[in-house]
């Protein structure tokens, strides 16, 4: 038995240790090696595709009743809890996603306009500076 570092610890734990538990091994686990080709884009039917998303489709749907928006493939609103299986909802969802088009390219055109007319202004500027160089030379 060993000597125990603290006096009469012995005699407040007791004077024989636990017995020692014995743990078979596990067997080992292959690792398969790493490859490049788990990197590649999915092509299998186990493999995850990426979902893309445009323009024309509908991320999300709009309650007619409350205007909460809720999820693509929810049936009911989670706020009001109306359908969105009826044909005033599918209206109402068909007009607001028009108007959003509407304004998605308004927003780009207004975005394409203020880009040319940096891009005048910038060839402006330097055929001033280009002007005043010619000056001073």
């Amino acid at each position: 038995m060993r000597e125990s570092v603290v006096p009469g610890a012995a005699d407040r734990f007791g004077a024989e240790p636990p017995p020692a538990l014995e743990l078979e091994p596990k067997p080992l686990i292959p690792v398969p090696t790493p490859t490049q080709a788990r990197f590649d884009t999915a092509s299998g039917p186990d493999q995850l595709a990426l979902e893309t998303q445009s323009d024309e489709e509908q991320p999300f749907v709009v309650c007619a009743r409350c205007r909460n928006e809720a999820g693509k493939f929810a049936q009911s609103c989670p706020t009001c809890g109306a359908s969105f299986d009826t044909p005033e909802q599918r209206e109402h969802n068909a007009r607001v996603w028009a108007e959003r088009k509407a304004q998605l390219q308004a927003d780009r055109e207004s975005a394409h306009q203020r880009q040319e007319a940096m891009l005048e202004d910038a060839k402006h500027q330097a055929s001033v500076r280009h002007n005043e160089a010619v000056e001073l030379a």
